[in-house]
């Protein structure tokens, strides 16, 4: 992976992403902000890519003026969620959903207000990490791809259902995220099933969803036995669903028999 087409699809979700951000401020339509952090999470995966090669390593640093915005549109899309999760599971909570809609309404302003501000720091962060990239030769690429599939299937080995457990699913989206630019390094070396990925991430997703409107229920409407029972129903089918998706993963993974098996080096 030559600098050049790295600089290339830097600029390429630089791009999407200030789409979006545009569209948001004009319209505050919901999808558009959730389709701006999709492409700011992208963009933060292939940073962590590139930055497994040392002279890479201030990529991160670079992008922390995006990583505030993506924060501020994070504010906006909690209490989104929030308002979602009570409406959807009939919560009886006034105040609590009262003061969602006021934090949304507040964030929603202040984030279109800023937002030609947002995009010229954009510009910026833009500008400082297409400077002085470092292209990777297919042994980082391999290696990354190598140290987090392997991570991925020693904690699954094991799997706990807390926040760690989300934490795994970051892991995986970012080799997804990757594996387009990815996979001609990996090519010869190592094959991702990303089907099976994506169904294992989504479970874990679903899992997540389940666990916050339990939180959310038990917070704002103890009371509605209904739906806390149906949830906690939810909770065990979707643990089970994950237990069997993660059984066997390296195999179901990339096709390699052994947890312990490693890729060959170029």
């Amino acid at each position: 992976m030559k600098a050049n087409p790295q600089k290339k699809q830097i600029a390429k979700q630089f791009k999407n992403i200030k789409a979006h951000v545009k569209q948001f401020i004009k319209s505050a339509d919901q999808e558009e902000l959730h389709q701006l952090r999709v492409g700011i999470k992208k963009l933060k995966a292939f940073l962590i890519l590139l930055q497994s090669h040392s002279q890479n390593r201030h990529l991160l640093k670079r992008f922390e003026p995006v990583g505030k915005i993506f924060k501020k549109a994070g504010n906006i899309r909690n209490a989104h969620i929030n308002l979602s999760l009570s409406d959807n599971y009939q919560l009886d909570g006034e105040q609590f959903i009262n003061h969602q809609q006021e934090l949304m309404d507040s964030a929603t302003h202040t984030f279109r207000k800023d937002g030609k501000l947002y995009l010229k720091k954009m510009k910026e962060a833009k500008k400082n990490l297409l400077h002085g990239i470092h292209g990777l030769d297919s042994r980082y690429v391999q290696n990354f791809y190598r140290e987090n599939i392997d991570a991925i299937a020693v904690y699954l080995k094991n799997i706990e259902f807390n926040p760690s457990l989300h934490d795994c699913r970051k892991k995986i989206k970012f080799l997804l995220y990757n594996y387009k630019l990815a996979n001609k390094s990996l090519s010869r070396h190592l094959q991702l099933n990303t089907q099976y990925l994506d169904d294992l991430q989504e479970s874990i997703g679903a899992w997540h969803d389940n666990v916050l409107a339990l939180d959310l229920a038990g917070q704002v409407d103890p009371d509605n036995k209904t739906t806390l029972r149906k949830l906690q129903r939810s909770s065990l089918k979707l643990r089970k669903s994950i237990a069997i998706l993660a059984v066997d993963f390296m195999r179901r993974a990339t096709g390699i028999e052994s947890d312990t098996a490693t890729i060959q080096p170029s």
